[in-house]
């Protein structure tokens, strides 16, 4: 079941400039979306690319203990660029259950 969520939008310094909640949606979806729309910026990639670089015996493993937690290696990040460069970032979030 796909039940509500919370899209954001960052700009490239990873401040939040639009916000949407969708009805129904987690409280935990709020942070959820923003760090993922966080971590696409900060990494410059979306999330979905970090899950399999960040298991144990990787490179990556631990980099969610990081940055005071806001690391989100799992998809719903993803970086928006113009020009070749990251300008800004989209991180949703929604409930499934």
């Amino acid at each position: 079941m796909l039940d509500g969520g919370f899209p954001k939008s960052l700009e490239e310094g990873g401040n939040l400039i639009a916000i949407h909640r969708m009805d129904d949606a987690w409280l935990a979806s709020i942070d959820i979306s923003q760090n993922k729309a966080w971590t696409s910026v900060a990494l410059k990639m979306p999330t979905a690319n970090l899950a399999d670089v960040t298991v144990p015996n990787t490179e990556l493993y631990g980099i969610t203990t990081t940055n005071n937690g806001r690391i989100v290696v799992f998809g719903g990040g993803i970086p928006l660029v113009k020009d070749g460069k990251v300008v800004g970032a989209v991180g949703a979030h929604t409930n499934i259950l």
